[in-house]
C-alpha cells in the first residue's frame, strides 16, 4: 500500500474551535464512524479535496477510513490523509481494497506507517480500475437515495403518529379523517386488550429442533420488527397467538413487534391482544419514551403487569381506531418494502466486491 500511497500529516488543517453549526460551510471530519462531526465558521488552512482530487482519510488507531471529495477540516491529528503517489491508480479502487483488509486493531498504536503501508494487494491497470470504481460508485449512489428514502419514510411514519394521537393534556388529534369528531375517552389498557405475562420455561426444556414450539424470552428474539425464532423449547408455559402483539418488559423495555407464529413467551415479554390502533399506540409509547421513568425505577430496568395494565391513555371510537391504524400500516408496509430493497442493495454491493477483487 506504501507504495502507491503517499501519506500527509493533518495537524494544519485541525480546526480551533468545536462550536459547529449546519448554517456553516466548512465539514469538520473523523475518520471514525461519525464521519461529519459538524461545521466550521473557520476558512484557512482548509484540506482541498474535490472529485479531481480526492482524499482518503485514514483513522490511525482504529483503522477505519473514508473516501472524501469535497473541501474539509479536521477534529484531530490522529489520522494521515492519503493520496496517490502518481496517476498510474485511481484513488476509489485503492480505497475500496484498503476498506477490505482484514485487520482487528492490537494496541494503542498508529497504524499506517507499521502495518497498513505494508500490506501487499493483487491490482489490475488503470482502465480496469476505473471501471470497478464507476460501478461501485454508481452502487453508492443507488444505496445513499434508498437510504434517504426509507429516512423520510421514517419522517413520514413519525410525522402521522404525532398527528394522529392527542398531545399530552389534549383529547383530540391534530390531524382527524373527515366525519370524526368529539374528544377520545381514557381508558386503562387491561380494559380494552387481553394481557399475558411471559413465564420461562425451565432451561433443560430448551432445544434447536423448529419442530418444538419457538420461544420469544426478550429483544435478543426480535429481529427487523418480526419475531426471529432463535430457540425452541419442548415445555409450554405461556402463549402468544400469531398476531398477538410482542411487548419487551425487559431492557430494552417497550419494543413491540407483532408474532407471525404461535410462540411459548418467557419472562422477558408479554403477550397483547389488540387491534392494529393498539399496536401502533404501543409503537407510539415507546418512541415518546413512556416507559423510561417506569422501567428506570427498578433494579433490571424492567416493567411489571400492574404497569402494563395501568397505561392510562385516550382512545377513539373503534371506526375511528380502525382508520388510524389502517394508515400507520400502509406505512410500515412502505417501510419494510424500502427496507427489503435496500438490504437486496447492500447484498449486490457486496457481490460485486467479492467478484470484482482477488
Amino acid at each position: 500500500m506504501g507504495e502507491v500511497l503517499e501519506y500527509e500529516q493533518p495537524t494544519k488543517y485541525i480546526v480551533n474551535s468545536t462550536f459547529y453549526d449546519d448554517n456553516f460551510t466548512t465539514p469538520v471530519l473523523t475518520a471514525g464512524q461519525s464521519f461529519i462531526l459538524g461545521f466550521t465558521s473557520e476558512d484557512r488552512n482548509v484540506k482541498f479535496a474535490s472529485n479531481q482530487v480526492p482524499v482518503i482519510i485514514f483513522d490511525d488507531f482504529t483503522t477505519s477510513c473514508h473516501f472524501v471529495n469535497f473541501p474539509f477540516k479536521v477534529k484531530s491529528s490522529a489520522m494521515k490523509l492519503l493520496t496517490n503517489k502518481d496517476q498510474n491508480n485511481d484513488l476509489f479502487f485503492l480505497y475500496n481494497v484498503l476498506k477490505r483488509i482484514s485487520y482487528i486493531p492490537k494496541g494503542h498504536k498508529r497504524h499506517w506507517i507499521s502495518t497498513f503501508s505494508n500490506f501487499r494487494f493483487m491490482t489490475t491497470d488503470y482502465d480496469e480500475q476505473k471501471q470497478i470504481s464507476i460501478l461501485l460508485q454508481k452502487l453508492n449512489h443507488l444505496l445513499t437515495l434508498h437510504e434517504r428514502k426509507l429516512e423520510l419514510l421514517k419522517e413520514l411514519k413519525k410525522a402521522f403518529s404525532q398527528l394522529m394521537f392527542p398531545d399530552k393534556d389534549e383529547t383530540v388529534p391534530k390531524l382527524r379523517f373527515k366525519g370524526f369528531d368529539g374528544e377520545w375517552k381514557q381508558r386503562k389498557l387491561d380494559e380494552i386488550s387481553k394481557i399475558v405475562m411471559g413465564q420461562s420455561p425451565k432451561g433443560e426444556n430448551y432445544t434447536s429442533n423448529p419442530n418444538d414450539y419457538i420461544l420469544v424470552q426478550g429483544n435478543a428474539d426480535i429481529k427487523n420488527k418480526k419475531v426471529f425464532p432463535r430457540v425452541w423449547t419442548t415445555q409450554v408455559t405461556k402463549i402468544a397467538k400469531k398476531n398477538s402483539i410482542i411487548l419487551c418488559v425487559r431492557a430494552p423495555v417497550g419494543n413491540v413487534v407483532r408474532t407471525n407464529y404461535d410462540v411459548v413467551i418467557g419472562r422477558g415479554v408479554a403477550a397483547i391482544e389488540g387491534n392494529e390502533f393498539i399496536y401502533q399506540l404501543l409503537q407510539q409509547l415507546d418512541n415518546s419514551g413512556y416507559w423510561i421513568p417506569i422501567s428506570t425505577g427498578s433494579t433490571f430496568e424492567s416493567i411489571s403487569s400492574n404497569d402494563i395494565k395501568m397505561v392510562k391513555t385516550l382512545f377513539p371510537n373503534e371506526f375511528e381506531q380502525e382508520k388510524i391504524g389502517s394508515i400507520l400500516r400502509k406505512i410500515d408496509q412502505l417501510l419494510t418494502h424500502q427496507e427489503s430493497k435496500l438490504e437486496k442493495l447492500k447484498q449486490t454491493k457486496n457481490f460485486f466486491l467479492q467478484k470484482m477483487f482477488i
